[in-house]
């Protein structure tokens, strides 16, 4: 089904129903877009990130000659 033929059928509904389907869609996107955002990666904290720099950036150890 494509979503011409669904754009089809929902203008054939009665003005209520196409309200009634919007909020329905809407409340399907919002539902969605929180599932997605709990799946982002944990950002790493101050801290971590200046351990990192200091190990691996500003280590002369590190560095190719």
């Amino acid at each position: 089904m494509t979503a011409n033929i669904v754009y089809s059928v929902v203008k054939a509904l009665p003005i209520e129903e196409q309200q009634r389907l919007y909020e329905l869609l809407q409340k399907d996107m919002i539902e969605s877009r929180k599932s997605k955002s709990k799946e982002r990666l944990k950002l790493i904290s101050d801290a971590e990130a200046d351990a990192y720099l200091l190990k691996y950036v500003f280590n002369k150890k590190s560095r190719i000659p």
